[in-house]
Formats: structure tokens, sequence, C-alpha cells
């Protein structure tokens, strides 16, 4: 949700816009300029280009006015759907050859070129631009947003502290410096300069949602919510928007998930708006999970992994599901392909060996093979005349074998144990921390009500004796 806003600069080109008629055009051209102007305020980009480029033959001799009306031809032609920045750059640099001193013509031709993306030279004009109004606060704002385009974060902070103090009531650069101290981490200083931003354009959607992200990143789930609700009403068919606040309700939530089951209101409506999002479908699927609504937690998991076949953690949250509604199969082929995806998770493989031991009667390698039966000792022995004279090497290699088999059986059943208790552990650790959530609760709620009680403490001081028995105290002070 981290937006960078270009903007062209339309302000006055120099020798004729500042006034109607110029000097500098003869009466055919300045007629064709005044159609140009017309033709652009109905939003008809090819006629005010065709009129510009005429005006711009006939006055091709004065090299200032030339210079204006290509900066305005490029401006048209940046604004055309068939056009766009790559052809407009043509005509901005055309402006600044013309007139070097142009600061317009080369801050435009940077934002075409970061438009376009080739940010290496949009970095070059904006400084060109610079050089030339070096007490231009947009100027400095959109050099920052092109100095974050190419990693240069720091450079981009003091571009826009520049910008800032040339003029504070920018809401753009307060909102790109939010931006900037998010991609630090830095979540306290960007809540404030996207507070600032929304404060200064409320009507802003995305100032709104880069306030609610900088929260949802640093837990302020509360505020979070708060933000998305106004991000969602500017904007009520954004998908990112209900995501976020879904987030925000599972972030507050705790026992017995009331705010749990209404954030998958929200999580529906997300995949609802944007089904092809396999991030959406795995919160929507962990959501529900821990409802235990089965049936819509698969459902969402197999779209995700639809969508996503190569991310690891829709292929364990498959698992756990499978496993819970007893498909022991299904679970086993699930976790064995997060583990191939993701094999240094450690929760992964333990999930693998669990529901291997389980399916393999207790065996702790999923190679392990059943051990045959022991011998019957019921069973009717041949005769001893029978049985075959043993070379007494291999009379004790076959003891030897018998007692590692026996071993190994030992060391299985005790393995399975450990592991079923630690199945319990984890499940156990799930319900205390549901209880921390409660205890904190109530904690929360005490500590009011404990400074409510201090509040009304005599505080007045008495005097106590030097020497008083050990044990007892003031009758006030034993409270």
């Amino acid at each position: 949700m981290i937006v960078c806003i270009f903007i062209l600069a339309w302000q006055s080109s120099p020798g004729y816009a500042t006034t109607v008629t110029c000097p500098a055009l003869s009466n055919t051209a300045q007629a064709l300029v005044d159609a140009a102007g017309a033709a652009k305020r109905k939003q008809n980009f090819a006629v005010a280009a065709r009129c510009t480029r005429d005006a711009i033959e006939m006055v091709k001799d004065n090299a200032a006015t030339s210079a204006g009306l290509h900066n305005d031809l490029g401006l048209l032609v940046f604004a055309d759907p068939t056009g766009g920045p790559v052809p407009a750059l043509e005509h901005f640099v055309r402006a600044g050859k013309l007139a070097p001193n142009f600061a317009n013509a080369h801050f435009n031709a940077a934002v075409s070129s970061a438009k376009a993306g080739d940010h290496k030279n949009a970095l070059q004009w904006f400084k060109q631009c610079l050089d030339l109004q070096p007490q231009n606060a947009m100027y400095y704002h959109q050099y920052a947003a092109s100095l974050m385009e190419n990693s240069h974060d720091s450079a981009a902070v003091e571009a826009l502290q520049t910008s800032l103090r040339h003029d504070n009531s920018s809401a753009e650069a307060h909102n790109l410096m939010g931006v900037v101290k998010s991609r630090q981490k830095n979540y306290t200083d960007a809540t404030r300069y996207f507070q600032s931003a929304v404060d200064l354009q409320p009507a802003s959607a995305t100032f709104c949602a880069n306030l609610a992200t900088a929260n949802l990143e640093s837990a302020q789930f509360e505020r979070a919510h708060t933000a998305f609700q106004r991000s969602l009403a500017l904007m009520p068919s954004s998908a990112e928007f209900y995501h976020g606040i879904a987030k925000s309700l599972e972030g507050m939530d705790v026992f017995p998930h009331d705010q749990l089951k209404e954030a998958m209101k929200s999580f529906k409506a997300a995949t609802s708006l944007k089904p092809n999002s396999p991030l959406f479908q795995y919160d929507l699927c962990s959501a529900a999970f821990k409802l235990l609504e089965i049936k819509p937690a698969t459902e969402a998991c197999e779209k995700g992994v639809k969508l996503a076949p190569g991310y690891a953690p829709l292929r364990f949250q498959l698992g756990r599901i499978h496993e819970e509604a007893g498909r022991d199969s299904d679970a086993l082929e699930s976790f064995r392909v997060a583990v191939a995806i993701d094999p240094a998770n450690k929760q992964y493989s333990f999930a693998l060996r669990s529901v291997a031991n389980a399916a393999g009667g207790g065996k702790g390698s999923l190679g392990s093979q059943k051990q045959p039966p022991p011998p019957n000792p019921f069973q009717q022995q041949p005769p001893a005349a029978a049985v075959p004279k043993q070379d007494p090497v291999q009379g004790i290699g076959g003891q030897c074998d018998d007692k590692m088999n026996a071993l190994e059986a030992k060391i299985d059943a005790v393995e399975q144990k450990v592991m079923a208790k630690l199945q319990n552990l984890y499940s156990v650790a799930e319900a205390l921390s549901e209880k921390l959530n409660m205890i904190k609760e109530a904690i929360d709620h005490g500590n009011t009500n404990v400074m409510n009680r201090l509040n009304n403490v005599d505080t007045t001081i008495v005097e106590i004796p030097q020497q008083m028995p050990e044990g007892h105290l003031p009758p006030h002070l034993q409270e």
C-alpha cells in the first residue's frame, strides 16, 4: 500500500502562457494556441496536440516560445491515453535544449523518465531543475520519490526534509516521508507522517491506508482497524481494505474469538473481490481453521494451493486441516510437500514426523519397516537331532541381532510416547496462550480499579516510634 505520486508541472511556460496573448506569437499561432487550450479543457488531447504542433511550426525561429510550446505538447502527449511518458519525454527534452534555464521542462523530463522506469536518468533531470529552483518544494519531494525507487532511502529522507522545510503543507511529501520510515521499520515516525498526510488531505484513501498499514505493522490493531474502516468508506470496492480490517480484528482477537468471527466476514469479502490472491485465501483458511470451521478452511486452502502451489505455508495449513479431519494420508502428503519447499522449517518437519509415526505404528523413521513378529514359544520345535550344528560365531551374531531388534523396538516405543507428549504440549501451549490473554485483560481491568483506589488513599504521614516490636506495624500499614 505504499504509493509514490509523480506529478507533472503544469505551470506557466516562458514567453506566452502567462497571458492570453503573447507578442512573440503571430495572430494565427495565437489562435492555434487558444484552440489547443479549448480542446485540452474538453479532454480532446489529439486535437490539442495537433494545434500545438502547428503553432510550433509557425514560431520555430523563436527558441523561448518554441520551448514553451514543446513543454505544453509534452504535457498533452503525457495526458493522452494513446501517448504516455515515453513519447512525451521527447518534447520535454527538446524544450530543455531550446531553453536551458526552463526548470519545468527539466522537471517534466525527470517525471516522464521516472514514470517510464528509468530512474537513473530521472535523477539527472531532477538535479538540473533543482539547480535552477533550489527552493521548489514539489521538485524535492518528487526527487525523493525517484531516490526511493533507486533504494537511496537516506538521500530521500534529506530531500523530503528540505521539501517540508520549504512547504510543510504538502500532504504528498508527508506521505512519502511515512513511506521511507516504514521501509526503515520506524513505524512510530511513519504513523506520525502518515497522520499528517491524512490531516492535510483527509479524502485520500491511499494516505488513510498507509496510516492503517503502519499501525498494523506496529501491532496498534485498534488504530489500524479505525484507519482501514475510513479507507474503505472512501473506496468501498477495495479488497485490500477489507483484508486490512480483517487482519486488524484478528490481531485484537482473544478467547472466545468474537473478533475473529467478525474478521471472517471481511476475509470473505476480500476473497470475493479478489479471488486470485493466494495470500487472501491463506488468511481466510487460517482464520476458519482457528474457529474449527473445517469446510470453509479446506475450500480456501485448496484454492490457495492451486494459485500458488509453491507456497509452503499453504501446504502446511492444508496438512493441518487434513490431520484435524482424520485424513492422515492426505496430511502426510501435504506435510511432505511443505518440507520439500522449506526444509529448514522445524515446525513442518515436526508435523511430518508426527503424522508419519502415527501412520507407521510408532516407527521413528519414514522409511523404517515393521520388524517380523517374535517366535511363538508354544510352536512345536524340531527334534534336537534335526537341528543343524551352528558355528559359534554365527550363533553369537544371531543373538546380537535379536538384542538389537528388541532395543530398536523399545527406542521406537519411547519415541512414539515423546512425540505424543510433544503434541499434547503444543495443544496445551495454545490453550495457555488464550488463557494468558484473558488474564492480561483481567490484570488491565484490575490495574484500573487499583489506581482508582490509590487516588482515594489517605497520604497523611503518621509518626512511627523509633523502636517497635518486630513483626508489628501500625494498623493503617497492615493493609
